[in-house]
């Protein structure tokens, strides 16, 4: 009687494989940890956002905001509701400047009015961004003392 070989080993194997490919995935995609350092980092690279927007560099503007977007990332946990809330309002910007046809400030005009219901909101989170910012970094975002959401919404 001759023995069929059998296919546990290679079965095993595959197993053990796609299982290490599985967690090697799952560790290089989790969201990175929460870190002062690393987002005072990021912060110093999107410092001037206000200023780009103004002078509507659209290189500038993106480099930033990837900035920004890195940064939250890894934001504290106490910051990051501001965070959240000034990513999506500079993303919008951003975005609106990149597809801009014709005049980019009339576009970004036509955003800021969009978020005028919510401009408390973001006012607070970008007065508690820059404020965190200060103090835990040690740097200031604007040059100026008026921040773009303000000036385009009087």
């Amino acid at each position: 009687m001759s023995r069929k070989p059998t296919r546990l080993p290679l079965l095993a194997a595959l197993a053990a494989v796609a299982i290490g490919t599985a967690a090697t995935f799952t560790v290089r995609h989790r969201s990175p940890e929460p870190s002062v350092d690393r987002f005072c980092a990021r912060m110093a690279e999107a410092a001037g956002l206000d200023e780009s927007l103004a002078a509507s560099d659209t290189e500038q503007v993106a480099a930033r905001v990837d900035a920004l977007t890195a940064a939250a990332r890894v934001a504290p946990g106490e910051i990051r509701p501001p965070m959240e809330t000034i990513v999506g309002v500079t993303g919008a910007l951003e975005a609106s400047l990149r597809t801009a046809s014709g005049d980019p400030a009339r576009a970004l005009a036509q955003v800021l009015q969009d978020q005028q219901t919510g401009v408390d909101q973001v006012r607070t989170a970008g007065q508690a961004l820059q404020d965190y910012v200060e103090t835990a970094c040690g740097l200031q975002l604007r040059e100026t003392s008026t921040p773009v959401i303000d000036s385009g919404l009087r």
